[in-house]
């Protein structure tokens, strides 16, 4: 066990969590925010403190701790990261818990008694925002107006939040996120003092997943390190949940060679494995931002991968936007269009000429070539559809194959998604109101559980490919 593990006389002691043991005492132990540090530096050289302070930013970037630094320096009081010397008159206050008016008036009259030993008595009131309308109004006379012992530094996430006159009564300092390099920088350094086995590629991925936030990433560097073993990229990527770095890459190089199957493969893959679509996006969108600055078309992808959070089917959207993406892009360097192969040239021409003896399978069907098919014409079944008001039958009934034949229609959809659309009781109902009016009865309906008609040319470009689902022109 470390020494951080066991006490003095051998008794096991609860480790003391990393971030808490790193947490900076100083001034200059805070990492990547100089423009808060050296103005607060100057400002304790000189001893001329403001009467209230907001700190602002996201969460871990070390609002709390510049808070109690600064409160330390300004009464003079020594500080450690377990704070054990801690001063009595610096008071901290979480406003989430205790934000409503009373309490704000209980602060207020509370702040009229002088210090008990120091020279200032210091509230830190952290996620102000969370101050209800009432507790604002309450302390803002005393904010504006303090009497000379007392201090406020006041710390918030969402500074939008914090009313304007409460803003134009503070010294205002914002804590920017930290960059990733100097994030994994700080890791090393920790990881080192821990004698923590830890590869640069792990420690580069736990700062970027960190965002910016120091307690985020060296929580998960503590966890990680619980393992005993030497930390890897890989195992990082398994406890995020994240797929592999290099299936992203292959995602991404399959989109700037077209290669829309491969894409489709490898999405159903780590679908399979249990990567959320929402993990995948925020890889793809750190990729894809490092390569845009030279490829700006690829700002239009990234545009539409911000979509994916909003879909009530993810994985779908996720997969109909980069299927499409590959779909339409084209090799933009000769280094590009040299990895088309002659197999990639050739497939491509069977599936342009197929395409063009079957027609678009997802467009709405032409009616002579529904009557050499079937008995009955498809457009009047879509138009007397869209004539009982139903949209969303309508829109599923365009991406639709069918096959018809003596009193039964079997419906064929490429994508899941709109197989489940179909697949439903309002959908079956509605298509057989719409057939019950133009032809006196109701066929029997299947939706097929497979994507095309058997022996359709469509079925061919699938058997082509290997399975899966066709991609037309960017419809999928």
């Amino acid at each position: 066990m470390s020494e951080r593990g066991k006490s003095a006389s051998g008794v096991s002691l609860r480790k003391i969590a990393l971030y808490r043991r790193y947490r900076p005492t100083t001034l200059g132990e805070v990492v990547g925010q100089p423009q808060v540090t050296e103005i607060l530096t100057a400002a304790a050289q000189s001893g001329q403190f403001a009467h209230a302070y907001l700190f602002t930013g996201q969460r871990g970037t070390g609002k709390t701790s510049t808070a109690r630094i600064l409160a330390h320096l300004i009464n003079n009081t020594p500080y450690t990261a377990d704070d054990s010397s801690a001063d009595l008159d610096i008071i901290e206050i979480d406003a989430a818990s205790r934000g409503s008016v009373d309490d704000a008036r209980e602060l207020r009259d509370k702040s009229a008694i002088a210090p008990a030993a120091a020279s200032h008595k210091i509230y830190i009131i952290d996620e102000v925002h969370m101050l209800s309308t009432s507790a604002f109004n309450a302390l803002l006379k005393i904010i504006e107006e303090p009497p000379a012992h007392i201090v406020f530094i006041l710390a918030t996430t969402e500074i939008h939040k914090v009313p304007a006159t409460v803003l134009s009564r503070v010294q205002r300092f914002h804590f920017r996120p930290v960059s990733t390099e100097i994030m994994a920088r700080h890791l090393r350094q920790i990881a080192d003092k821990e004698k923590i086995a830890a590869d640069d590629e792990a420690l580069n991925l736990i700062a970027e997943h960190g965002q910016g936030s120091f307690r985020d990433s060296i929580g998960l560097l503590d966890q990680l390190s619980n393992s005993g073993g030497r930390v890897t990229r890989s195992m990082v990527e398994e406890i995020l949940g994240l797929a592999p770095e290099t299936t992203i890459a292959t995602i991404i190089d399959a989109i700037t060679a077209h290669d829309a199957p491969t894409v489709i493969a490898t999405l159903n893959d780590s679908f399979s494995d249990g990567v959320a679509p929402a993990l995948i996006v925020d890889q793809l969108l750190r990729e894809l931002g490092k390569l845009a600055p030279d490829k700006p078309r690829l700002y239009d992808l990234i545009e539409k991968l911000l979509e994916v959070a909003r879909s009530s089917a993810p994985d779908i959207k996720l997969t109909a936007i980069l299927a499409s993406a590959a779909s339409k892009s084209v090799p933009t360097t000769s280094a590009a269009v040299a990895t088309s192969t002659k197999a990639d040239i050739e497939l491509a021409e069977i599936i342009e000429q197929k395409i063009a003896e079957e027609g678009d399978a997802f467009a709405e069907k032409d009616d002579s070539t529904s009557k050499m098919r079937t008995n009955f014409a498809w457009g009047d079944i879509l138009a007397e559809v869209k004539n009982l008001d139903e949209p969303t039958v309508l829109a599923t009934l365009k991406f639709a194959d069918f096959d018809y034949d003596d009193g039964r229609l079997t419906l064929y959809f490429s994508k899941i998604f709109h197989r489940k659309k179909a697949d439903t009781a309002k959908f079956r109902n509605v298509l057989g109101q719409a057939f019950q009016k133009l032809y006196g009865s109701a066929p029997k309906i299947t939706i097929s559980a497979s994507a095309v008609r058997e022996n359709s040319a469509a079925a061919q470009i699938l058997d082509i490919m290997g399975g899966g689902e066709v991609v037309y022109n960017g419809k999928t």
